[in-house]
């Protein structure tokens, strides 16, 4: 037994649905790297010892990716142009030297100037321009300044002790010359 002979002609929303065809999930970005060293970048071609400049880095990472992940990128990067500062380096008193990631600092400059800090690092690259170039910065290391503050404190502790042993002995001097010759 065959249909009732009548045709449907129904819409299906479906069959026309339109879908965003996938863009690129990874977003390059340029950044500058100003080392405190006066080593010159590997890739420079630039003798030992000549002035640093700054370099331009190129860096990929996901478009949903924070300042956290920039700043990784960018040390990793910074490392590869400056191969002294990689994670086994030390200078010559065998002190490390390697470049770690809280040791920099991300700027966003405009003309010329420091137009803010990016040091909220959950904060979202996307908010950063394609046309802006981060600067990072290197600064002192934080351990070198943790331990050059602990050796200050005990240096202090140690010169207060010493006064104060200083004076408890003229003190023990005095009172012997006012009691006078014991009998």
């Amino acid at each position: 037994r065959e249909g009732c002979g009548r045709v449907s002609t129904t819409f299906d929303p479906c069959m026309y649905l339109s879908v965003p065809i996938p863009g690129s999930t990874d977003r390059v970005m340029r950044a500058v790297f100003v080392p405190m060293t006066t080593t010159a970048p590997s890739s420079a071609g630039a003798a030992a010892g000549t002035a640093a400049a700054a370099v331009e880095l190129t860096v990929k990472l996901p478009k949903n990716s924070t300042v956290r992940a920039l700043r990784s990128r960018i040390v990793a990067a910074a490392c590869e142009a400056y191969p002294h500062l990689a994670s086994a380096a030390t200078d010559d008193d065998g002190n490390d030297v390697a470049l770690r990631e809280e040791d920099v600092v991300l700027a966003d400059i405009f003309s010329q100037k420091v137009w803010g800090y990016y040091d909220n690092m959950d904060y979202a690259v996307d908010g950063i321009k394609d046309a802006d170039i981060t600067y990072a910065y290197q600064v002192e290391s934080t351990r070198k300044i943790q331990m050059q503050v602990r050796r200050y404190e005990e240096d202090m502790k140690r010169k207060r002790e010493e006064r104060e042993k200083e004076r408890a002995e003229e003190e023990g001097e005095e009172t012997k010359e006012t009691m006078g010759p014991s009998s």
